[in-house]
């Protein structure tokens, strides 16, 4: 080995960074990454409400097993969701939906859905 490789090894040796502070700094930074997106969420797991033309609107995400995560305005009458669109204040999906999201009405009240294991 050769004496700059050995005194590298050396310092790399003799530094107070280990394995377990580094993994915790890592962890640290990616959950200060995250903390800007979730922000801008609500804090509350309530549905937003509002009364529109009789129907009974709620801002919520598309529930279909994608990476979209699409945001959806459902309109809500007699207890049943009638339409859904996508939100317009949505940024990455900017007030559209997927096949899979605009078929979710459909789904949710088809006679062909299986109700029981």
């Amino acid at each position: 080995m050769s004496r700059t490789n050995k005194q590298a090894v050396e310092r790399a040796l003799a530094s107070p960074l280990s394995r377990r502070s580094f993994l915790g700094g890592l962890l640290a930074a990616g959950a200060l990454a995250t903390l800007p997106g979730s922000l801008l969420r609500p804090l509350s797991a309530e549905a937003e409400q509002v009364w529109e033309g009789g129907y009974q609107t709620f801002r919520n995400a598309c529930p279909r097993n994608c990476y979209d995560t699409c945001s959806i305005v459902s309109y809500v009458k007699d207890g049943a969701v009638r339409f859904v669109e996508g939100a317009d204040e949505s940024t990455f999906t900017r007030g559209g939906l997927c096949v899979k999201g605009n078929s979710y009405v459909g789904r949710a009240y088809s006679p062909d859905r299986i109700k029981y294991p």
